[in-house]
């Protein structure tokens, strides 16, 4: 991903892959940041990023076994229900009723 700030300042962000662990359902990968200002670099950065990976129907379970009833999946902030082609999704619902 490349970018240019309101004030000139040129911003690139890659990224890649470099493990997964699919019985931890863990991703890990390590992302790269620049920054340069009248085509100087002017900064650089990198962190390394471990992430757990959740499919759709496992967290609608989650928050079922949280209590929470009447759950709908939306895809991409819209209010169309989730496809293949999705890149996130938003969980509506609400808590149950003690009584």
């Amino acid at each position: 991903m490349r970018g240019t700030g309101s004030d000139g300042t040129d911003y690139k962000l890659s990224g890649r892959l470099v493990d997964v662990d699919p019985l931890a359902q863990q991703v890990t990968m390590e992302m790269r940041g620049f920054m340069w200002r009248d085509g100087r670099l002017v900064e650089q950065d990198e962190h390394v990023i471990k992430m757990t990976v959740h499919f759709p129907y496992e967290l609608q379970l989650m928050l079922e076994r949280a209590g929470f009833v009447d759950i709908q999946m939306r895809g991409d902030l819209t209010d169309d229900e989730p496809t293949a082609d999705t890149e996130s999704i938003v969980y509506i619902a609400r808590k149950a009723s003690l009584g």
